[in-house]
């Protein structure tokens, strides 16, 4: 992840632990699907937020957004107690409904401080990630999401 302050890039790299802890996952009317998952310790919890939309037969990543905690041993430069929150909204990808996304490959993310704002602070490059939102064996949506 690179973050824009002043002018000057900072640099962090954020692997999600396999241990992270999955917060909150829910469906509106089964078009809209959420999930957050938060690590790190209680004092300095990162949490990373992916929004989901399902339409005519595919489910699109419409949202992420982490909020960070800028650690001194990751930013050097950080504040105490500095937290910065980073957005991207817009359509990131597209797979079918009962099928998994898969993004072996880095892809960069322009990241912003609010979902209304356009101007960038940050890049976010993700990779090695498989997504499948709306599962439905058995009858019961869910979203799983595969670190690896």
């Amino acid at each position: 992840m690179v973050i824009v302050r002043d002018n000057l890039n900072a640099y962090g790299l954020y692997n999600i632990p396999k241990n992270s802890v999955v917060e909150d996952a829910n469906c509106e009317h089964n078009t809209t699907q959420g999930l957050q998952i938060n690590w790190g310790p209680k004092e300095a919890q990162h949490v990373m937020s992916l929004q989901f939309l399902k339409n005519n037969g595919t489910f699109n990543l419409t949202m992420i957004m982490f909020t960070i905690p800028l650690l001194n041993d990751t930013f050097s430069n950080a504040k105490e107690n500095q937290t910065i929150t980073l957005v991207h909204r817009g359509p990131l990808f597209a797979a079918p409904v009962q099928m998994s996304y898969h993004c072996t490959r880095p892809q960069v993310f322009n990241m912003t401080r609010t979902i209304i704002n356009d101007q960038v602070v940050g890049t976010l490059k993700v990779h090695d990630v498989q997504m499948e939102a709306f599962r439905t064996p058995n009858k019961t949506d869910h979203l799983v999401l595969l670190l690896t």
